[in-house]
C-alpha cells in the first residue's frame, strides 16, 4: 500500500472551516470554495490519505479566526487538532512534525531560511516544505493543499528529487 499523506496549508483551512472574509481561496482562474476543498477531502479520505495539519498552519489559521471572533470557527478548528493530537483517522499525530522543532533540525532553519525569503518563501511556508520533506524521506508521496502557487510549485520541484537514503533530519 502506498503511503500518501495530504498537507494542509492555512488558506485552504480557513476556507474549508468557513473563516468569515475568506470563503474563497486561490487566483481568479482556479478559485476553491468550502464545497470544492470537502470534495477534495472527502477523495482523498476515501483512498486513504494522512492528513496532516502544519503547526504553521494551526497558528495562521486560529489568528485569521481570531480576527473575526467566530467562535464556530474556533471551536471547528480545535476540532481538528483534538483530532490531529489523538491520530484520529484520517489525521496524522499531531507531534510527528515536532521533530523540525529539535536541535540540529534548528540550526537548518536559521542556516537556510533567511536566504529563503529572497524567493518569496514565508517562515510559515518553509516549515510546511520541511514537513513535505520530512515525510518524502519516509517515502511517503506527499501533496499539499494549498492556493498558494509558490508553494505548490516547490513542493512538485521537491517530489522530483531523488529520495536521500537517510533522513535530512536527525532525531
Amino acid at each position: 500500500m502506498n503511503k500518501q499523506v495530504l498537507i494542509l496549508d492555512s488558506s485552504m483551512v480557513c476556507t474549508w472551516l468557513g473563516v468569515p472574509g475568506m470563503d474563497v481561496t486561490g487566483p481568479k482562474s482556479d478559485p476553491w470554495d468550502q464545497g470544492r476543498i470537502q470534495n477534495l477531502i472527502d477523495v482523498k479520505k476515501t483512498k486513504g490519505f494522512i492528513f496532516i495539519l502544519p503547526i504553521a498552519a494551526l497558528i495562521e489559521t486560529g489568528n485569521h479566526i481570531a480576527q473575526t471572533s467566530n467562535v464556530k470557527c474556533a471551536n471547528l478548528l480545535m476540532e481538528l487538532l483534538k483530532q490531529a493530537i489523538n491520530g484520529d483517522s484520517p489525521w496524522g499525530i499531531f507531534n510527528e512534525q515536532s521533530i523540525i522543532w529539535e536541535p540540529p533540525n534548528i540550526e537548518r532553519i536559521v542556516a537556510e531560511w533567511p536566504d529563503s525569503i529572497k524567493h518569496g518563501v514565508s517562515f510559515g511556508d518553509f516549515t510546511i516544505e520541511l514537513i513535505a520533506q520530512f515525510y518524502m524521506d519516509r517515502r511517503f508521496e506527499v501533496e499539499i493543499l494549498t492556493s498558494d502557487q509558490g508553494l505548490q510549485d516547490r513542493a512538485r520541484a521537491s517530489s522530483r528529487l531523488p529520495k536521500p537514503r537517510r533522513s535530512n533530519y536527525q532525531s
